[in-house]
């Protein structure tokens, strides 16, 4: 292939604003998870406070400046250890559906 090759160059600012990013979308779906889950009554503090301490431990590679090993650990999860935000993320947004279809069974049940 000829012709000119395109480089861009990522500040240190756009990788920061990515890894913001993810963790935001990881508070708001950890929220929602704690939620869906106390009021189903399925959520112990536990779970809670692990969950917590997970997201604290991402925070603090932001904090090292270690962004490539926070954006590592985005990717989905594939059996190698902790479960990374992205994987967290998506599988906090199913926590409704579960809830709703526990409520069903419940309701079958009675």
């Amino acid at each position: 292939m000829s012709g000119p090759k395109v480089v861009r160059i990522v500040t240190r600012e756009e990788v920061l604003a990515i890894c913001e990013a993810h963790l935001h979308r990881l508070d708001q779906a950890i929220a929602a998870w704690t939620v869906s889950g106390q009021r189903i009554r399925e959520l112990s503090a536990e779970e809670i406070a692990a969950t917590h301490e997970r997201r604290k431990a991402l925070a603090a590679l932001i904090a090292k400046d270690a962004f490539m090993e926070l954006q590592k650990k985005v990717p989905a999860r594939k059996g190698n250890g902790e479960p990374g935000i992205k994987t967290i993320w998506q599988g906090l947004k199913r926590v409704p559906d579960f809830a709703t279809g526990l409520r069903y069974v419940r309701k079958l049940g009675d």
